[in-house]
């Protein structure tokens, strides 16, 4: 194995979750004896590709700036093979009302929504609560859910501070959530994620005992069947490559919704795709090695 140009970090509101990726991955390196440089997804990065020549590219980023589709293009020019999804999988992904529209017109159940713009109304709101997200934002940022029209004008600039075009979704009552993962070809065992309080917030993603995760998962396994056949579609029609994982509700026990595809999700060893690769066999480090070795770019020329 060549020089690794390991990427974290960046502009973005998930730097913080990106390094926590990193160091995970450094150490997996370490055991793999894999030689690496740390650069961090900044201005400063194109030029730091170009002096390092590094043989392949892990990204580990989240969110903005890095999973978006914006580092997989400069890699792409500079002909650096990169981990994870290609540019347009990572760009339509990361731009949720995008992929919303694309799962809607192939049948993929999803909450109904309307976008906050010049022709939206607070009147259009028919029922309380409803959930507020910006279009952009990843780990649960951005994310808010208000219970009546003070909350939802107030959560709306709140979401607006990211930056990007925000949406209005329908509230799921009396739903679990649940993480379906894509590894080289597989969809792996789902994670039940039960928050101990509000919904599955940031706090409750990255604060040590604030969601229980369950795997298998307690819904009735031939929902759990389902939902991992209607994952592989939807894994295909977004276009995904090496790893990547879909986010649901479950309603009463039996009723998908897609929220959203994540095309790099989190990988310290407590994160979800880690997590339900463990469970099937596959330890981090294993995890690491084959994403690593799945490096590639859109363009082979």
């Amino acid at each position: 194995m060549k020089k690794i140009a390991l990427i974290q970090g960046g502009l973005g509101p998930e730097n913080k979750i990106s390094l926590m990726s990193a160091k995970a991955v450094a150490q997996a390196f370490d055991k793999l004896n894999y030689p690496y440089i740390k650069l961090e997804a900044d201005q400063k990065l194109p030029q730091n590709l170009i002096s390092q020549k590094p043989s392949l590219a892990f990204l580990a980023v989240h969110g903005l700036y890095g999973e978006d589709g914006l580092i997989q293009s400069l890699c792409e020019f500079l002909k650096i093979p990169y981990t994870g999804s290609g540019v347009l999988a990572s760009s339509l992904s990361m731009n949720k009302i995008f992929a919303k529209q694309l799962f809607i017109k192939n049948k993929i159940p999803t909450p109904d929504f309307q976008i906050v713009d010049s022709f939206w109304s607070p009147k259009k709101i028919s029922s309380y609560p409803v959930v507020i997200k910006s279009s952009h934002g990843g780990s649960s940022l951005g994310v808010y859910i208000a219970k009546n029209e003070k909350e939802l004008l107030s959560a709306i600039q709140k979401a607006k501070k990211l930056g990007t075009q925000v949406f209005i979704e329908n509230y799921l009552e009396k739903s679990k959530e649940l993480a379906v993962s894509f590894f080289k070809g597989n969809i792996l065992t789902p994670v039940e994620i039960t928050p101990k309080a509000s919904f599955y917030d940031y706090k409750r993603k990255y604060e040590q005992g604030e969601s229980v995760y369950s795997i298998p998962p307690s819904i009735d396994p031939f929902v759990v069947e389902k939902i991992k056949s209607l994952s592989k579609y939807i894994f295909q029609i977004v276009g995904v490559r090496s790893y990547a994982r879909a986010d649901f509700l479950i309603q009463k026990n039996k009723t998908p919704w897609l929220l959203e595809v994540n095309t790099l999700p989190g990988l310290t060893k407590h994160s979800l795709l880690p997590k339900s690769a463990n469970y099937d066999g596959i330890s981090f480090i294993k995890l690491i090695e084959h994403i690593t070795l799945l490096a590639t770019t859109d363009y082979q020329i």
